[in-house]
């Protein structure tokens, strides 16, 4: 991968900066697993933007996937350690996006997840969502 600069903030940008990345990530922790699981949010990513976010995704061991035992053809897709060290920034970014531009948050969800965070704190809402999000894998995967 040719780099702007070596830039730590542009690195991070290069990788996970593009519209797509931390959608995928935000839905695998909301326990979406598959390729039509991604396809079905909000956000109606096209079918050739989420291949290509996906590869990018496992080729930096963000992302990483499974076969199902039963159904060779099915990719579960889930977060590796890095991936999951995502969440916390991830929260940040809502937390921002709350105090900035309060009027544009019009999910239901969203609205939820932000009520969360202030109810039980930043740091203790993440530790929860990140142990649940472990707790969901080891069954699934």
């Amino acid at each position: 991968m040719r780099l702007r600069s070596g830039c730590p903030l542009n690195v991070a940008l290069e990788i996970i900066g593009d519209k797509w990345s931390l959608l995928i990530i935000r839905d695998l922790l909301n326990n979406k697993l598959s390729f039509s699981d991604f396809l079905n949010s909000n956000e109606s990513i096209a079918k050739n933007i989420l291949s290509d976010r996906l590869k990018k995704l496992i080729k930096y061991k963000i992302v990483d996937f499974r076969h199902p035992v039963d159904n060779k053809k099915v990719k579960l897709y889930f977060l590796t350690k890095k991936g999951v060290d995502l969440y916390p920034t991830m929260v940040e970014l809502m937390l921002w996006s709350n105090k900035h531009s309060s009027g544009l948050v019009t999910s239901v969800k969203g609205k939820k997840v932000l009520d969360e965070i202030m109810k039980h704190g930043k740091d203790k809402y993440v530790e929860r969502r990140i142990l649940n999000y472990k707790l969901l894998k080891e069954e699934t995967i």
